[in-house]
């Protein structure tokens, strides 16, 4: 699945028309909390991270994405996805449309977001850890200046197809 897109026109005005005061943006460097085993991928390494303006589910909804009834809607999401379909595309388009920013994690699981206005944004991203999809759609306060979030599989969610 390819998540990975720039944020929107839209996303990039937002933070140019913020009324957060010159200087006053927000940064987040998103931090591996894994240890890993020389020549084991890093579980979030190399994916797409979005900084969302809703919670996920939300952005999905917004976006016409929905899952087949008594099915959460972000297994429903990996499992569109698995199948490259249709669905899986509109499910990839509402995140790209909520996204504040994004930004592709190193090998390590390392990178840091381009700089947002101050405020709460749901960082998502999808990895795989032990063989299944690990997903995270974490709530996060950005205040002015550097910040941080360490990425684990206790703050994830493991998704069976």
């Amino acid at each position: 699945m390819k998540l990975l897109a720039k944020a929107s026109p839209e996303a990039a005005a937002a933070i140019a028309t913020s009324d957060a005061p010159p200087g006053h943006t927000a940064v987040l460097t998103i931090v591996p909390g894994f240890t890993t085993q020389p020549g084991v991928p890093n579980p979030a390494g190399n994916h797409g991270f979005y900084l969302l303006k809703d919670d996920a589910e939300i952005a999905f909804a917004k976006g016409g994405f929905r899952a087949p009834q008594g099915t959460p809607i972000l297994r429903a999401m990996n499992s569109e996805c698995g199948k490259n379909t249709q669905e899986c595309k509109t499910a990839v388009a509402s995140i790209i449309a909520d996204s504040a920013t994004a930004v592709k994690t190193d090998a390590d699981g390392k990178a840091t977001m381009p700089p947002v206005p101050p405020g709460v944004y749901y960082l998502f991203g999808i990895g795989k850890y032990e063989g299944k999809a690990l997903m995270w759609n974490l709530k996060v306060q950005i205040k002015a200046g550097p910040n941080s979030v360490t990425l684990d599989q206790r703050n994830g969610t493991l998704i069976d197809h």
